[in-house]
């Protein structure tokens, strides 16, 4: 029997669940076998070829694996070894994924409906051989990943099938999805919130960019902690909160990211310190047509020697100290003097985070604006760089 005959038996137990109740033992072992042969000809009916493919993947990589042959191999030369040894083509595996994201959706609703325990082991082993046709896919020329999981999304459940993305939760595609979402929503009281932009575009673009892989993990995670403690209010819960650290993470990588751009720009090493990163950034501005900003950024350069101090005042203190800050703004727009007080913000909390504590109460207390305001000036300070050098 191939490995997928266990999804026959599955389906068999939960169909003759509970008939010990009204059956003795040979009745109800006769409807057992009656069932197991009803949904196994079905299932060799309707989803064998769509099992031969995957399990013929499965063992050929796996021997490939084990073996560690010498010669290499590309995936897309074992799909289409399967495909041919099947007679099949790419457009039947994206039939051969429908089938199984509509059978991971009736699996689950059996499960929630007094279904047998089993299914959750049977879940999981089915959501394996979706990755399994997933990765065929994907070494096929026709699709690749951005496709499939554009293909299988959005309220698909309703149709009759699972999400893929629900179905294989790949963290870059969360991650991407929660930048789209959310960043606009925590910069919405900003110059930047009320801008159309292109979100997917500009994640797209900072991905490239050494640093953000950690400070999208950690915003991620964040927003996470944020919204899973607002939920567990009245439930006991002793997990420290992990504010802090995502905010340490954040504000570093916030200062790789600007580095990063700079190098790319410029076609040279950045600079080690910050505020030669910042004269780095403004020298690049000189060159766009965004030349008003030119000002906030010689402002912000003459602050950084006093922010950058090792003194033991209060971050909170030190943020209402640069939004009173007189520093050449008065004729200033609301955009211009908003970047001012949200890049010093950001360093003046990098530099805390590299040699202070006193502060770690506040910052690990979301009841707190003080995280808000260094998340949002992180947000801010990587947002506005990108878009002052690549235009929005």
């Amino acid at each position: 029997m191939p490995y997928w005959g266990i999804y026959i038996l599955l389906e068999a137990l939960n169909k003759c669940n509970g008939i010990e109740k009204y059956l003795d033992i040979d009745h109800g072992k006769k409807k057992f076998i009656c069932s197991v042969e009803n949904i196994g000809e079905k299932w060799i009916k309707n989803y064998a070829k769509t099992f031969d493919r995957i399990s013929l993947y499965r063992t050929l990589i796996s021997r490939y694996i084990i073996c560690d042959c010498k010669f290499k191999l590309k995936y897309g030369d074992i799909l289409n070894y399967i495909l041919n040894a099947t007679s099949s083509a790419p457009d039947d595996l994206l039939k051969d994924m429908e089938t199984l994201l509509a059978m991971d959706r009736d699996w689950r609703r059996a499960r929630m409906h007094d279904g047998i325990n089993a299914f959750d082991s049977a879940i999981e082993s089915l959501r394996y051989d979706m990755y399994c046709l997933f990765c065929m896919l994907c070494s096929s020329k026709k699709y690749n990943a951005v496709k499939l999981f554009a293909k299988f999304d959005s309220n698909l459940d309703d149709f009759g099938f699972s999400n893929l993305h629900d179905v294989l939760q790949f963290e870059e595609i969360k991650f991407k999805r929660i930048f789209i979402l959310y960043v606009p929503h925590y910069l919405k009281d900003t110059h930047i919130g009320k801008l159309k932009i292109d979100w997917e575009c500009i994640y797209d673009d900072l991905y490239q960019f050494n640093g953000f892989e950690a400070w999208i993990r950690a915003f991620s995670d964040m927003h996470h902690s944020l919204n899973k403690n607002q939920n567990l209010r009245t439930r006991l819960c002793f997990e420290q909160p992990r504010l802090l650290d995502h905010l340490l993470v954040m504000t570093i990588r916030t200062e790789i990211i600007l580095r990063s751009i700079v190098e790319r720009i410029s076609g040279q090493d950045a600079p080690d310190g910050i505020k030669d990163v910042i004269e780095n950034i403004a020298k690049i501005i000189i060159t766009k047509e965004e030349k008003q900003y030119l000002p906030v950024f010689d402002g912000i350069k003459s602050k950084i020697k006093e922010l950058t101090s090792l003194r033991n005042e209060r971050l909170i203190n030190m943020f209402e100290n640069i939004k009173s800050d007189p520093h050449g703004t008065k004729n200033w727009k609301p955009a211009q003097r908003e970047t001012f007080e949200a890049i010093l913000t950001f360093i003046k909390a990098r530099n805390y985070f590299a040699h202070h504590s006193f502060n770690d109460n506040e910052l690990a207390n979301n009841s707190k604006k003080l995280p808000n305001e260094v998340l949002t000036a992180c947000l801010f300070t990587v947002i506005k760089v990108h878009q002052l050098v690549h235009g929005p």
